[in-house]
């Protein structure tokens, strides 16, 4: 075969594989479908509206189920319960379980002329919702049972002959009940900024800010219980703090109680304990704590707030505390800078230890009259200051002659005078001890006293 007759056969092939390709192609575009009919896939599931309003357009709402019979009411661009503008509702609990009700849907329409509305739940109108507009329109929604497959309630407009399957996201809204709504907070207050706290109780603790009322106390606390006690004690920070930080956690109501429960089953009466807190802000909280009920809440209420409710037990642990259990635990602590020396009696013996002051940074110390280095003379007052309150007086006390005193004796440049902590026997473990002369009312290990005793006869060791 010549040369010219092969290239001719070559550009015929290539003439018909190319025409080919463009005849497939050509059939592949016209047996795709259309774009529109490839996204769409499938047809869109048809859904029914049962309401379309805006929250302007609507007067009340009623709701009415085995949860109870209720009817919310707008004004004023807020809603209130009606015929009880008293309980404060949560505007969350609103934003989630009420507006949606201004635009249902159903996902399913039963119809025909032999619907018998009793096989689907729907009898009278005794479990419903009823919407009135501002017109004066009404919408009833007759509420079924759950369908079989459990996706939604059978409902009924009245006055419409279909019955609809509305969603489970919806249907809920429909049966929920009045204290599902209500503000289960109460009124903030700021715990690291308190003005004043008072519990009355079996006896009455009143805690106020840190204000120096004597010249030789110090204390680590930023809070002073002014009473029961006189002259006031410091606050424990740690108990203090693991109350405080327990109450404010848990801080939200549990639940509410029926308002015909009596004063009995709540002991919200005179016998009721009374917590009271303010802040510097000026933010108050009153509470009313009454019995414990059987699931370890107990009833509270809010004077001048309507209802009564729970919070949890362990919430209310700072309302159970004795005062000596958030007293601090200091005998006595007095500052180093605020002395010039000190005065042990007792046991037969006699311990003195002073100290001259060069200037603010440079002393020469003295004990049993004699020259000692800074270092053992402020492990030696550091001991005593270590004495720790162990108790508290149970009863009556009467003071005999003490067995036992510590003195400390103030700066004649800036703190004259002295304070004076006596000991007392109380029974064969404890003294009851007095300071400046004032009724004993704490105890102290005599074993504290007894090691004292042991290491000023001996501060070497």
């Amino acid at each position: 075969m010549t040369q010219k007759k092969q290239l001719s056969l070559l550009l015929a092939l290539l003439i018909v594989l190319l025409s080919g390709y463009g005849i497939f192609t050509i059939l592949e575009k016209n047996s795709m479908p259309p774009a529109e009919e490839e996204a769409s896939g499938s047809s869109a599931i048809q859904t029914w509206d049962l309401t379309n309003l805006d929250e302007t357009e609507v007067r009340t709402i009623e709701f009415s189920n085995e949860n109870g019979r209720f009817t919310l009411e707008r004004s004023d661009d807020d809603w209130t319960v009606k015929d009880n503008s008293q309980i404060k509702l949560d505007p969350r609990m609103i934003s989630q379980a009420v507006l949606p009700l201004m635009h249902m849907y159903s996902i399913e329409k039963i119809e025909g002329g032999d619907i018998s509305f009793s096989e689907y739940g729907i009898t009278g109108d005794s479990r419903h919702l009823k919407i009135t507009t501002t017109e004066g329109r009404e919408i009833l929604m007759k509420i079924g049972s759950p369908n079989p497959a459990g996706s939604g309630f059978y409902v009924n407009i009245e006055g419409e002959p279909e019955i609809h399957i509305l969603p489970n996201s919806i249907s809920w809204k429909l049966l929920i009940d009045l204290d599902s709504l209500r503000d289960r907070s109460l009124p903030s207050i700021d715990p690291s900024n308190l003005s004043y706290l008072k519990i009355d109780g079996s006896e009455t603790i009143e805690i106020v800010p840190f204000y120096e009322f004597d010249p030789f106390l110090s204390t680590m606390s930023s809070m002073l219980m002014i009473q029961p006690y006189d002259p006031p004690v410091a606050v424990d920070n740690e108990a203090y703090g693991k109350a405080m930080e327990s109450f404010f956690q848990g801080l939200t109501i549990r639940s509410f109680v029926d308002e015909g429960t009596s004063l009995e089953t709540t002991g919200l009466d005179s016998s009721a304990k009374r917590l009271y807190m303010k802040d510097h802000g000026g933010s108050e909280l009153t509470l009313l704590i009454g019995k414990e009920n059987a699931e370890e809440e107990v009833y509270c209420a809010i004077p001048g707030r309507e209802g009564i409710f729970t919070l949890a037990k362990e919430t209310l642990a700072l309302a159970d505390l004795k005062p000596f259990d958030l007293a601090d635990r200091f005998v006595r602590l007095v500052p180093l800078d605020r002395v010039q020396g000190f005065r042990i009696e007792g046991k037969g013996q006699v311990w003195e230890g002073h100290f001259v002051r060069q200037d603010e940074d440079n002393a020469d110390y003295y004990f049993q009259g004699q020259p000692i280095e800074e270092g053992p003379f402020k492990k030696i007052y550091q001991q005593i200051l270590y004495l720790l309150t162990e108790g508290e007086i149970q009863g009556s006390f009467t003071a005999g002659e003490p067995e036992f005193s510590v003195t400390y004796i103030g700066r004649e440049d800036s703190n004259p005078g002295s304070t004076t902590i006596e000991f007392y026997p109380y029974n064969r473990d404890y003294y009851a001890f007095s300071v400046d002369g004032r009724p004993p009312r704490f105890l102290i290990g005599r074993y504290q006293i007894d090691g004292l005793v042991k290491y000023l006869e001996n501060p070497e060791q």
